[in-house]
This record gives C-alpha cells, sequence and structure tokens, in this order.
C-alpha cells in the first residue's frame, strides 16, 4: 500500500506514464478508470497493451534482422496508435 502512495504522487505517476512501453502498463495500474480503482488492473486495457506491446517488439525484432527499414516500422507504429 506505501508503494501505491508513493507511485500514485504525480511527478512519480508522470514519470512512469513517459516511459515509451511500460507507461501504459503503468497507468493501467495508477489510473482509475469506470471499472477499476487505482491499485487494481484493468484487465481489458491491459490486454490491449500486451499486445500492442507485442506488436513493438516483432517490429524491433524486424527491423534489427534487416526484414523491416525504420521508416517502415515506424509508419506501422503509427498505424497502431
Amino acid at each position: 500500500m506505501k508503494l501505491l502512495q508513493i507511485l500514485n504522487k504525480p511527478f512519480i505517476k508522470g514519470i512512469i506514464k513517459s516511459i515509451p512501453v511500460v507507461g501504459s502498463l503503468g497507468a493501467n495500474v495508477l489510473e482509475e478508470t469506470a471499472n477499476t480503482k487505482p491499485g487494481q488492473l484493468d484487465v481489458k486495457e491491459m490486454g490491449y497493451s500486451l499486445v500492442r506491446l507485442g506488436i513493438l517488439v516483432a517490429l524491433l525484432y524486424l527491423v534489427f534482422s534487416g526484414k523491416l527499414s525504420m521508416e517502415e516500422a515506424e509508419g506501422y507504429k503509427e498505424f497502431i496508435n
């Protein structure tokens, strides 16, 4: 519970949300939604975040393996968002 209080401070919450991949997952726990209270997982949003994370990892793999250029990967990333 003490950790949740520390993480809910506006400055810390802002830092967590700004982390590119982990931010959406962290915000899922810290934010209050229509279905959950702060500190609870929104399962529907978590599923979306995990799928998005999987696609981003796949894009990174394709870029580093040389099968996709960085420009093409950025285009796909914009489509995901």
